[in-house]
């Protein structure tokens, strides 16, 4: 199972992201969730407990809180935190 998830190509990946419709409020917040888990290597559980506060826009990173509260800084690309603004 896991292998059958890496081996997406990115050409699948950006197909699977293209396809919410981003005029619709619920399936902006999808894409904008799908883009994070994908554009930062978030878990599913990570990006659950994210809140916007978490996001540092200026210095382009979120911080995540994981496992037994554990912190951790994640890097975002400067064309993702343009999207999420």
């Amino acid at each position: 199972m896991l292998l059958a998830v890496l081996n997406h190509t990115l050409q699948e990946v950006e197909t699977l992201l293209a396809v919410p419709d981003k005029t619709v409020p619920g399936d902006l917040r999808n894409a904008s969730m799908a883009k994070i888990l994908h554009g930062a290597g978030l878990r599913v559980s990570e990006l659950i407990f994210m809140k916007v506060q978490d996001i540092n826009f200026d210095a382009g990173f979120v911080r995540i809180f994981g496992k037994l509260l554990s912190t951790k800084r994640i890097n975002i690309e400067n064309s993702l935190l343009l999207k999420l603004k």
